[in-house]
């Protein structure tokens, strides 16, 4: 009863899932008769293999939008080589949480996490899943420490919704069998005052993912100043548009090894990086997302 009346009184409704989200907002929203906007994203409404009817209920949602916003090029170019619109699309990236996700001092934070104040270190997030690379960058350990001795890789983050037990088995078996017990860590999920400690107290974040929208882990790590290097997939292209953020690898090459090597080499401006996100908040993205929802509602009106 409250959905309803809440419905009722709006001008909008407003759809931040594709599934089931999109289909049943869709239905209210013609229930209502209430236009209804959808942001996309990741490419979860486009995987295939997920069902012929799944997919087209999430396409003619998209379809009848009054607005889609995406939260990268990618994911908006794939909804337009889907269906044609019949409202407006735009790109409107994520932000991130500048109060928690700033600059520290990083031999505090590495006193605070336990690890060696002299010791190269990259931090690596996200659930632990087969998607988000992380055999990937275990693999091209040997080498990165060839030609960084001492370096060493923390992965953090649990099996959570979308990994799996099979996943963190793999890893820890492919850490065994090529000898990086003292190279290569498993963590295990940290909450999000604990994770800005690892980033305030590493000299990299690394994210080998297969697959992404607009990555939140790379801009909490940017925002303190840490600099990225990530697969080059969904927004994060856009988001490491200047050289002094990071760098995208070419997901087909793969070349992470030298990557990485070179990217711990470099001497990053963090403070750089740091004024770079402070155009990031989420207070401006939502400002984006509100006047852009807000035009797209009064050309439908007109129409």
């Amino acid at each position: 009863r409250r959905v309803r009346s809440a419905a009722v009184e709006s001008d909008l409704i407003d759809i931040h899932w594709t599934y089931p989200e999109a289909p049943a907002g869709a239905l209210l929203a013609k229930r209502w008769s209430k236009p209804y906007a959808m942001t996309l994203r990741g490419k979860e409404a486009f995987y295939a293999g997920m069902g012929a009817a799944r997919e087209q209920q999430i396409l003619v949602a998209i379809e009848n939008a009054e607005a889609v916003v995406a939260v990268s090029k990618e994911l908006e170019n794939l909804a337009s080589e889907k269906v044609v619109m019949k409202g407006r699309s735009t790109t409107i990236p994520n932000g991130v949480d500048l109060n928690r996700f700033s600059r520290g001092d990083q031999g505090e934070a590495r006193r605070s996490v336990n690890v060696s104040e002299t010791e190269p270190m990259v931090v690596s997030v996200g659930f632990l899943s087969e998607r988000k690379g992380f055999h990937t960058l275990i693999a091209c350990w040997p080498k990165v420490i060839e030609n960084v001795p001492g370096a060493r890789l923390y992965i953090i983050g649990d099996e959570g919704a979308e990994g799996s037990r099979a996943y963190t088995e793999r890893l820890i078996t492919l850490i065994d069998e090529l000898d990086l017990q003292d190279h290569v860590f498993l963590v295990g999920r940290k909450s999000p005052d604990e994770l800005v400690n690892w980033y305030r107290a590493a000299d990299l974040f690394a994210l080998a993912t297969a697959g992404e929208g607009s990555p939140n882990v790379v801009l909490e790590a940017l925002a303190t100043g840490l600099p990225a290097i990530v697969t080059d997939v969904g927004g994060v292209r856009e988001i490491l548009a200047e050289p002094h953020l990071g760098e995208a690898v070419d997901a087909q090459s793969g070349d992470w090894a030298p990557a990485l090597s070179r990217a711990l080499e470099k001497r990053w401006d963090k403070s750089q990086i740091c004024d770079t996100m402070a155009r990031r908040t989420w207070n401006e993205c939502a400002g984006k997302v509100v006047s852009f929802l807000e035009s797209a509602v009064g050309e439908g009106q007109q129409r």
